[in-house]
């Protein structure tokens, strides 16, 4: 579940950059560009998302265990158990 958290909260902010950095060139440049196709749009979220995913499992992984310490998950303001492997 925390892992689930981590993913939701890192893919939300991502998106809302995402949306940020296209309204922003929109308005400061509202002839120059074109609009994105469905298919550019789709493989943009695709790479969002698999970037939220890695930096969501990295306190999961064996490497970076000695840097997030055994309850990395658990450690923030937020209620959440404590991810055991």
């Amino acid at each position: 579940m925390s892992f689930l958290s981590t993913l939701s909260c890192e893919s939300s902010v991502l998106i809302l950059s995402l949306v940020t950095w296209d309204r922003f060139i929109s308005v400061t440049q509202p002839l120059a560009r074109k609009q994105p196709s469905p298919k550019t749009a789709a493989l943009t979220l695709l790479v969002l998302w698999c970037i939220a995913a890695i930096v969501s499992l990295a306190p999961l992984s064996h490497i970076t265990k000695d840097y997030f310490g055994d309850e990395f998950y658990g450690s923030n303001g937020v209620c959440l158990s404590p991810a055991y492997s």
